[in-house]
């Protein structure tokens, strides 16, 4: 009787591994976006903003936003999509590289291009706090469900023309103007990949200023409304607190099949017993 119950649930298992997820999972992301240039429709054939970027942050097509850090934008503001919302805070906007890639040029480099900068001062969300950038996201939950998601993953886009990063932060809840970062509960703190040396190929005719670096850092398992992302201040010695984006990745539910599936799998080990 043995000899039958390993073959038939190996089959069993078999056919349900590709049924563990419900559906593929969505990302949408977030560009803060200098307003000269072109519009940014995705990461194409750079390989630090396309083979690295994927391979480490594991984006597949993401639907990004651009979140305008000039002109009427500036280092505050408010945006939102696919019904999330997002608000900032910095003291400055700044260009990692050549300020001179305009509409026409190169996209690959909007993603790493402008960041927000890490001044502890000026219209960040509070002065000498030890925080630069500080970045609320919200609606998080009905996006969750629009996805038939349970949690989510938060990838960050970090680039300097400098040469390291400081620890990001993630922390549960919004920023509302009478609560300060740290009256946040810390969800986590994801370390920082950094991609080559920040060198990006510009077009011709731009300026030639190529140097800094760019890095990758993700944490999965979320569930939180609303979150905050905060960066430490700059740290001195060339470690940096800046952020160029940011992206959410819904976790699709398992699926009602799976749950089915294993509910036969029980049947046939208590059938064989």
């Amino acid at each position: 009787m043995k000899s039958h119950v390993l073959p038939t649930l190996t089959l069993s298992l078999a056919a349900l591994l590709p049924l563990s997820y419900s559906a593929d999972a969505a990302t949408t992301a977030f560009n803060f976006f200098h307003t000269s240039f072109a519009a940014n429709t995705g990461i194409d054939d750079s390989v630090e903003n396309t083979d690295a970027l994927n391979a480490v942050a594991g984006l597949d097509s993401p639907n990004w936003y651009n979140l305008g850090i000039a002109g009427s934008g500036g280092p505050t503001g408010t945006d939102s999509g696919d019904g999330i919302g997002v608000q900032w805070w910095s003291s400055n906007a700044f260009n990692a590289g050549s300020e001179g890639v305009t509409a026409g040029g190169d996209a690959s480099q909007q993603v790493f291009r402008m960041y927000l900068d890490d001044g502890d001062g000026g219209t960040s969300y509070a002065a000498a706090d030890g925080y630069g950038v500080t970045i609320s996201v919200t609606g998080l939950s009905a996006y969750l469900a629009s996805q038939s998601a349970t949690s989510y993953t938060v990838t960050l886009f970090l680039s300097t023309d400098s040469s390291d990063f400081t620890q990001p932060e993630i922390r549960d809840g919004a920023l509302t103007g009478s609560n300060n970062v740290t009256d946040l509960s810390l969800l986590g703190s994801p370390t920082v990949n950094v991609l080559g040396d920040g060198t990006q190929p510009v077009p011709s005719g731009a300026q030639s200023n190529t140097g800094g670096t760019r890095g990758v850092a993700s944490l999965s398992g979320l569930t939180a409304d609303e979150i905050t992302i905060a960066m430490p201040t700059n740290a001195g010695g060339g470690v940096r607190g800046s952020i160029a984006g940011f992206a959410i990745t819904a976790v699709p539910e398992p699926s009602s099949t799976m749950m089915l599936g294993l509910a036969g799998v029980g049947f046939i080990l208590r059938r064989r017993r």
